[in-house]
């Protein structure tokens, strides 16, 4: 694997929308905030000891020398040139004044984007570490000539003066040592094998470097570099359009592209992987002394960059959900819990970039470096992961307790939070164990039970054996949970007799009966104003303005309800969260994590 970005940097500009608003309590951090802007394709960042943090960037190139590069089946994607515009830059306090510490970095870049500082370590006497990409070899690095010789190593900047030294040459290292030759699939250069430095972690006075070109971890010193580990190659289904047979596998490298210490030391390790680029293809390694690497975790996609918090959460950096081979990227950001579970915690749109690093901050925030954006593109963000999206869901939901799901269908709803909140709450379930189909259409039975399981999570006793109120929902799951509510009033069905479980329920019945379940146990709720143009003359008008007065339901515009629309999945989740919000600040309903 030559640059890491080769290939992929076309693909990844298009991630350029917006970060979406979250709402949430005043004066928390709840939405993707941009701390740091103006950074020329930055990757990975950290945070010194005095609280400041620094951002690689690898640059945009110059004017050269240029070097013509032929790779993967594209053929030739024209020059590739040298400048000295990589650099460093610093934010104060995280979220104070923004500069560029060090500038005059070595950068080579193309078509395809950049290649120069990918990550910045901060040592205890104030020094930088700075690793700076090659994707290629000693040879390759001497045609940019003499000023590029910083290429494929780690640099020191002096703390006092900024000047820069070569620390450790990786590059050397592999045209030495070549650890991966042996692998199927091993890429080589000429002569000297493939370096590309891209990820680095200080454990003490150690700096441990990944190197995505030579498939390795390395210990680098000043005095020499030192091999910890080699990570293996897997074999993934070739791609159709390669010709071979079907059920061919073909090798695929590991690419690893980050490497952080967990709160116990152990380094973790996580990778690309390279091409076919296999969805689901990518693991976390963990990699103890013995430099014999285990599986941590498995089943991710592209991993950019990791990160531990001090609570042991594990954030995992995307590049895509998908293969590299399907189109434009789908990145997203996951939580993953000390006991192993996960959950999505950014989303395409909220992250509004491509994830290439990752920090924790002394502040407990997350913070993004969003990059593969070209020159000046580059920003930095911070998140909080235990703010909710929708502050009406907030106290249902704290976002710290609520694990994810094995759903794997969530992806693409702004649903997704209030889904996994509901089934922590043990109130929703989902087709399958792997689907919830959130964009099916709620039926009127399925909205029964899970309006039935809400109301026993307030502590509500309802009836155990309900008459039997309709002819025709014997064979229904959902049996139970209708005569309930019919036991108390709260639904009836039609002039036949049936309740017909199966139909669609529409948004103005979502809203009546919830309003109803409130007011039977709960008290009045205050009517509220016309909040919609549509909905006049509808049997659901009072209800629809109530439950938006509570906070419970918005419209498809401002003005508009659209009373008779059918309801899906995952919107009667969210309006549901929201009403269970309400129970808990009422003080009627408990949190699972907390409950006695």
């Amino acid at each position: 694997m030559r640059r890491v970005v080769a290939g992929i940097a076309t693909l990844s500009v298009v991630c350029s929308v917006g970060a979406v608003p979250w709402a949430a309590p005043a004066g928390a951090v709840s939405r993707a905030e941009v701390v740091a802007r103006g950074l020329d394709d930055p990757y990975k960042l950290s945070f010194g000891p005095d609280g400041d943090l620094y951002v690689a960037e690898s640059g945009r190139g110059g004017e050269g020398p240029c070097v013509d590069e032929t790779e993967g089946p594209d053929g030739d994607p024209g020059p590739v040139c040298f400048g000295a515009s990589g650099a460093v830059t610093r934010v104060v306090d995280g979220d104070g004044a923004q500069s560029r510490v060090l500038e005059g970095l070595p950068s080579i870049a193309g078509d395809e984007g950049a290649t120069g500082p990918s990550d910045v370590v901060v040592g205890a006497d104030g020094s930088l570490l700075v690793t700076v990409g090659l994707g290629g070899n000693v040879t390759s690095r001497a045609a940019f000539g003499p000023d590029a010789a910083g290429l494929g190593t780690v640099l020191r900047a002096a703390p006092d003066t900024g000047d820069t030294t070569v620390y450790a040459d990786l590059a050397a290292f592999e045209a030495a040592e070549d650890p991966d030759a042996e692998q199927p699939g091993s890429e080589s250069v000429g002569e000297g094998g493939d370096s590309n430095p891209f990820g680095a972690e200080l454990v003490g006075d150690e700096l441990y470097v990944v190197d995505a070109g030579g498939n390795t971890l390395v210990r680098a010193g000043a005095d020499a570099v030192e091999l910890v580990s080699v990570f293996p190659v897997t074999e993934a289904p070739a791609p159709p359009f390669i010709g071979a047979p079907p059920g061919t596998v073909i090798p695929s490298q590991s690419v690893p592209t980050t490497v952080t210490a967990a709160p116990d030391g152990t380094l973790h390790v996580g990778e690309l992987t390279g091409f076919p680029f296999p969805a689901g293809g990518a693991d976390v390694f963990e990699v103890p002394e013995s430099g014999e690497e285990t599986v941590a975790f498995s089943g991710f996609t592209h991993i950019m960059d990791l990160a531990y918090d001090e609570a042991g959460n594990l954030y995992v950096a995307q590049l895509s959900r998908r293969s590299l081979l399907e189109g434009d990227p789908v990145p997203k950001v996951v939580q993953v819990r000390p006991d192993g579970t996960r959950k999505t915690l950014l989303d395409a749109a909220q992250l509004g970039g491509v994830p290439t690093g990752l920090a924790v901050g002394p502040d407990g925030l997350l913070y993004v470096s969003l990059g593969l954006a070209g020159p000046g593109g580059g920003r930095v963000v911070r998140v909080d992961p235990d703010i909710a999206r929708d502050a009406a869901s907030a106290s249902a939901c704290p976002p710290a307790s609520v694990p994810g799901t094995g759903f794997g269908d969530l992806e693409d709803t702004v649903h997704r939070e209030a889904i996994e909140c509901l089934s922590w709450w043990d109130v929703v379930s989902g087709v399958s164990a792997e689907r919830f189909a959130p964009e099916v259409a709620a039926s009127r039975g399925a909205v029964a039970t899970m309006l039935t399981k809400v109301l026993e999570a307030a502590g509500e006793t309802l009836p155990a054996s309900p008459p039997d109120a309709f002819t025709d929902d014997t064979d229904s799951p959902h049996h139970l949970r209708i005569n309930q509510l019919a036991a108390l009033g709260l639904v009836r069905g039609f002039g036949d007799g049936t309740f017909r479980p199966t139909q669609m329920v529409t948004r103005g019945q979502v809203a009546t009966l919830m309003v109803q379940a409130y007011e039977a146990f709960f008290g009045d709720l205050r009517p509220g104003g016309n909040a919609f143009v549509d909905d006049t003359g509808s049997v659901h008008e009072v209800n629809i303005n109530a439950a938006f007065a509570a906070g419970w339901v918005r419209g498809r515009t401002l003005t508009r309800f659209e009373p008779q629309s059918g309801a899906q999945r995952d919107q009667v989740a969210t309006v549901l969260v929201r009403m269970l919000a309400t129970l808990v600040d009422d003080g009627v309903a408990t949190p699972p994590a907390t409950a006695g």
